[in-house]
């Protein structure tokens, strides 16, 4: 059994990282030009291998998260309202079916918006160019 006093994040790309990437509270992989042993120990595969993406990744990731959190809620919610309305019986079949579907598409409507974030059309600004304001390399804006 193993203590971990604080996470650790691990980044590698060969056969030899493959148990460090497999230890680490995330093991971050480099897909393309990765073996696919360190790839299947790691919990998240970049196929880019530029690192100045991976703030990107984890946006994505963050976003993600909450809209799964969001349509749970949701989805169990509308279910709870509609059986405490089939058990006080003002609800028909009909209308049960009708929260259901309307859920479904609410759910994925919003998971959709995923598609649409603003994090999937970043724009890479240059090292040290006048558009991107710092000398210590790229920064990644929203257009």
């Amino acid at each position: 059994r193993r203590r971990r006093a604080r996470a650790t994040a691990m980044l590698g790309d060969g056969i030899n990282d493959a148990p460090a990437l497999a230890l680490a509270t995330v093991g971050i992989a480099m897909g393309s030009s990765g073996t696919a042993l360190a790839s299947r120990s790691a919990h998240v595969v970049l196929l880019d291998e530029d690192l100045e993406r991976l703030p990107q990744a984890v946006r994505l990731a963050r976003r993600t998260r909450t809209l799964v959190r969001v349509n749970i809620t949701l989805a169990v919610g509308l279910k709870m309202v509609a059986a405490l309305l089939t058990l006080a019986g003002l609800l028909r079949l009909y209308m049960a079916v009708i929260i259901d579907l309307g859920s479904l598409l609410l759910v994925l409507g919003i998971g959709t918006t995923a598609l649409d974030s603003s994090v999937w059309t970043e724009q890479r600004v240059g090292r040290g160019s006048a558009r991107s304001g710092s000398p210590h390399g790229a920064v990644w804006r929203a257009p």
